[in-house]
């Protein structure tokens, strides 16, 4: 069966925005590899970290555009464009457009993200 990867990528990044919005922790978590690591402009996280990150961030309005999805081996790599509305550590960020990528690797029969670089500065 031929599986749309753009399609997927967009869907599975997707489905990590909704579940934190929702506040659904367990799922967020579960979508987390062992092995993951994030970049951000104020430096590196380690999976428990970025949870930790995420769990404390209100977020409100989320755009997404441009996806681009490739696909090597058992890895999808997406990028796209990300504008949100959220507070991180108390501080209400605005909404700016800024480019994300990840990168998901497939364990068994699910998808898990391994790796996210957020380019958005944290001024």
């Amino acid at each position: 069966m031929d599986v749309n990867i753009a399609a997927l990528g967009e869907q599975l990044y997707r489905s990590l925005i909704n579940a934190i919005s929702a506040s659904n922790w367990p799922a967020v978590e579960a979508m987390f590899a062992p092995g993951f690591q994030s970049a951000h402009s104020d430096g590196a996280r380690d999976r428990a970290t970025e949870i930790k990150t995420i769990i404390g961030e209100k977020i409100a309005k989320c755009n997404l555009t441009e996806f681009k999805v490739t696909q090597s081996g058992n890895c999808l790599i997406v990028t796209h464009m990300q504008s949100v509305e959220e507070t991180i550590d108390g501080q209400r960020l605005p909404a700016v457009s800024s480019p994300r990528l990840t990168v998901w690797v497939q364990n068994q029969d699910k998808w898990q993200m391994v790796a996210l670089a957020n380019l958005r500065p944290l001024d």
